[in-house]
């Protein structure tokens, strides 16, 4: 089947009048949330469901849209579940086995996770924002300014505010403020952050480059560090002190959490994270991947020895 027909196939489900639910991942962001959204107010009969609560940008883009989010749902009351912006159904939590009459719709690295016939994924786009446009458009919906300011969010979160954007993302982030007439302070807006917790990211950011350790892969410098929170953040403070890619985990309890990101000088290389955390993921039971530029792992187990492993497996070549 080629895209085009899967998207309308896709389309059609979404269309019909059975009850629908699309299922956010453990700690879904603003594009998760913002696409979950947008499909839920261009569609009929779609509740929003979470697997496992919002990172602190999704709480404040659903604060902003003022939508409602199902901790925990039963699924079972549903005819179609709906899994967008998620790699696999590991993160999905208790979830992710089981799942009937299922659509997928997804930008990260294809895997073979997904068993389902209607599932679309596209990893040449840099947010699954992009791809729900393409729905919304070739579906003839309307792009609303709440539909909009999801989307907008979304893409522009997961572009480290355009960092890892395409030329297309680019063009389809004006066409839905055209749409929209959502205006670019309308979207910063919605992240702007209170003294408190500006203030504790920026601790974590000073208590990641203390932390920091580095050590030379060929000509590239990797760092090393573990923080409390702010994973992807202090990652970003490495590579502003001038590292070529940066591993960053936290560990609660007998669970770990690790944010990876590289530049595009090592990523021109073959370096690609979302590859890397996958292997490692599928090696050692936990859940990983990403984009080329950006990627996480997460599971149970040691930060300390993942991080290791992490290093070792960049030593061994990309």
């Amino acid at each position: 089947m080629d895209q085009k027909s899967l998207l309308e196939k896709i389309i059609k489900k979404l269309a019909s009048k059975e009850k629908k639910c699309v299922l956010l991942h453990v700690n879904a962001d603003p594009d998760a949330l913002g696409c979950a959204v947008a499909l839920s107010l261009a569609f009929p009969e779609i509740t929003i469901g979470s697997a496992g609560g919002l990172s602190k940008n999704g709480k404040n883009l659903q604060k902003n849209l003022d939508v409602e989010v199902i901790e925990h749902p039963d699924i079972s009351i549903f005819n179609t579940i709906i899994a967008v912006d998620t790699p696999s159904p590991e993160r999905l939590g208790e979830y992710g086995e089981n799942l009937s009459n299922l659509i997928v719709i997804d930008h990260h690295l294809k895997t073979h996770a997904w068993e389902t016939e209607l599932c679309y994924i596209d990893e040449n786009v840099a947010s699954c924002g992009e791809i729900v446009y393409e729905i919304l458009k070739l579906a003839e919906k309307k792009i609303t300014s709440k539909i909009g300011l999801a989307l907008l969010a979304g893409i522009l979160t997961d572009t480290g505010k355009f960092s890892y954007a395409k030329a297309s993302t680019l063009t389809t982030f004006a066409k839905i403020m055209e749409a929209s007439g959502i205006s670019m302070d309308d979207v910063l807006s919605v992240f702007e952050e209170e003294h408190e917790t500006d203030y504790s990211k920026r601790i974590s950011r000073l208590k990641g480059a203390q932390r920091m350790r580095y050590t030379k892969v060929g000509r590239y410098i990797v760092a090393v560090s573990q923080v409390g929170s702010f994973e992807s953040s202090v990652c970003g403070t490495l590579l502003s002190l001038g590292a070529d890619c940066a591993f960053v985990g936290s560990q609660r309890e007998n669970e770990f959490r690790i944010s990876a990101r590289a530049t595009s000088a090592i990523i021109k290389e073959g370096l690609h994270l979302g590859n890397l955390m996958d292997e490692i993921g599928k090696e050692n039971g936990c859940d990983g991947g990403g984009h080329d530029g950006a990627a996480g792992l997460a599971g149970i187990g040691d930060v300390e020895a993942m991080l290791n492993i992490c290093i070792e497996r960049l030593k061994g070549g990309f």
